[in-house]
């Protein structure tokens, strides 16, 4: 640690909950911020535009500068933790938020953001959190009593800027990502139509005439029991990603419960569907998950490859029209789903496999880009994460 760094509870150089020291007309417009309106990101929209009379009781006040902190769970967990960036001086939001307001000469108001941003003291935070289940908060005192370290204005503004530039070329890669994953659906409708209400007159075959006939649709296990360290894999609804499975996260059941599901076990490329909950989420099988299996919010669909290819059939069921075919059939209150009887009857357009291959090798391509930016924003998160933890110790 530099010798002119100097260690300070938080509280010492910050407002916490700030009362407000300024008076507003009550035809004065201010900004509105709701939960949703702060990203897990670090950064906010503009704000609705309210009048002070409408939001003067009842709401947490701020001024444009200010930070702000969702201090219940699980939107702190998630890191809604952001600089205010809104249209007018003064915002109003949730009564879940805590705010920080760096004092003048004292604290930088961006290396505070990154400071507060850290993994460790969202940790730390969580471990300190009050309540009841599903209504825990971080108190106020936990930030109050947060030691930072301390360097000359003018240091805290450069360690700031490093920050800042890298969180910025992080949140671009990022961008750039989402960009390249629903560019296959932009690809389909160039090649083969939006596929609305309008285009309904084209020949479609139902599903369930596309799938091996010995591996007929099929949801998944009913209760999957504890999770084991050995056993079986199975996928659930949350495991299914943009198009794809986070192996990572799946969980096991026992070679018995799968066992006694086996029509639902998984091949290689067969495609997912969720039924339950979230219908219509897709995802391919990863030959990871050969053998593994699924659980009842979800249909298998073993492709006859001979007829339609995977990639082709994801690509259609996540168009609009499909998505809305989808959304008529769902039922229930409680829990919404779709009955299988209605995921064998989707009607499918078939145009010729040779069709079908030349958009797969165009989503292969850009499923090799996404590959590589997502090993770039790897290299470039690692970094990021190097960057601030030496930053708060006095390293940078």
């Amino acid at each position: 640690m530099k010798c002119d760094y100097v260690s300070v509870r938080l509280s010492q150089v910050a407002e916490i909950n700030p009362k407000p020291a300024y008076k507003l007309k009550c035809n004065e417009v201010v900004s509105f911020l709701s939960m949703s309106a702060v990203t897990v990101e670090g950064v906010t929209s503009e704000g609705e535009d309210k009048l002070y009379s409408d939001v003067n009781k009842g709401y947490t006040s701020f001024k444009n500068g200010d930070v702000l902190i969702a201090k219940i769970t699980p939107c702190f967990e998630n890191g809604k933790i952001a600089q205010a960036k809104i249209k007018n001086e003064y915002g109003f939001g949730s009564t879940e938020f805590h705010v920080v307001r760096a004092i003048p000469g004292l604290l930088d108001a961006r290396y505070l953001l990154h400071f507060l941003r850290q993994s460790n003291v969202r940790l730390d935070g969580e471990h300190r959190m009050i309540g009841s289940a599903g209504h825990r908060r971080v108190p106020a005192d936990f930030f109050s009593d947060l030691k930072v370290l301390l360097p000359p204005l003018f240091e805290q503004r450069r360690i700031a800027g490093i920050l800042d530039k890298v969180e910025s070329v992080k949140q671009n890669s990022d961008l750039l990502i989402k960009m390249l994953q629903v560019l296959p659906q932009s690809v389909f409708v160039k090649v083969f139509g939006n596929l609305t209400e309008k285009e309904s007159s084209l020949p479609t075959v139902p599903l369930r005439d596309l799938v091996d006939p010995l591996r007929p649709i099929s949801y998944g296990i009913l209760m999957p029991g504890p999770e084991q360290e050995e056993g079986v894999k199975y996928v659930r609804v949350v495991d299914m990603k943009d198009g794809g499975i986070d192996v990572g996260s799946v969980r096991m059941t026992t070679v018995t419960i799968s066992a006694a599901y086996k029509r639902s076990l998984l091949k290689q490329f067969d495609l997912i569907m969720s039924i339950r909950g979230h219908v219509g989420r897709l995802a391919i099988v990863p030959s990871e998950l050969e053998g593994a299996n699924i659980t009842q919010d979800t249909a298998r669909i073993a492709v006859d490859e001979s007829r339609i290819l995977p990639v082709f059939l994801l690509e259609y069921l996540r168009t609009e029209g499909v998505q809305r075919w989808l959304t008529r059939h769902v039922k229930g209150v409680a829990v919404r789903g779709i009955n299988l009887s209605d995921v064998k009857n989707i009607p499918v357009i078939l145009p010729n496999l040779d069709l079908q291959r030349d958009f797969a090798l165009k989503v292969k391509a850009i499923g090799c880009l996404i590959s590589s930016y997502r090993t770039q924003l790897e290299s470039i998160e690692a970094l990021f994460a190097s960057l601030q933890h030496r930053a708060f110790r006095g390293e940078l």
